[in-house]
């Protein structure tokens, strides 16, 4: 475990009283409870420093963990997504995973939205981007592609059976 001296500083600006401050200092595990409640209570542009604050702490693993829920929860509902990720992108400091979630995002809405399919960028999408592309778009073209360069069988068969 990881201390994180900052935790309680983190929490008295937040104005949670229900949190054990003591034991978050050395437990991740609450600290990333924390960081998901306040994320999730978080609206653009406001969300930007708490995202920093996050970032800040010891334990990597957790607090990009608790980052790429809130990228995941923009990215699914925030209207203009393209001029957030704009935004939060400096604010990520070039971290590999939530910055290509940042960037996967922006495809997925762009394919959504009628976009053309780039075949390279789709190849080399993650496995969650294409299982969601799979599962969500439904332009044709679109899915012809991912039939033809999923990396899963269940990608490429999900895809094909929507073109059907």
């Amino acid at each position: 475990m990881t201390e994180h001296d900052r935790f309680p500083e983190f929490v008295a600006a937040t104005g949670l009283r229900d949190v054990d401050v003591a034991a978050g200092v050395h437990d991740e595990h609450v600290r990333h409870e924390v960081y998901l409640r306040v994320l999730a209570d978080a609206t653009p542009p406001d969300d930007l420093p708490i995202i920093a604050r996050v970032l800040d702490d010891p334990d990597q693993v957790m607090a990009v963990s608790a980052v790429v829920r809130h990228l995941d929860r923009m990215g699914e509902s925030h209207p203009d997504f393209d001029t957030w990720a704009d935004a939060v992108l400096p604010v990520l400091g070039g971290r590999e995973f939530p910055t290509r979630r940042v960037a996967e995002w922006l495809l997925y809405r762009d394919l959504a939205a009628g976009g053309e399919p780039d075949q390279d960028r789709l190849r080399e999408a993650s496995d969650w981007l294409q299982r969601k592309i799979a599962d969500n778009v439904t332009s044709p073209v679109v899915l012809e592609v991912l039939a033809e360069v999923g990396r899963t069988k269940r990608v490429r068969n999900t895809a094909k059976s929507k073109i059907r």
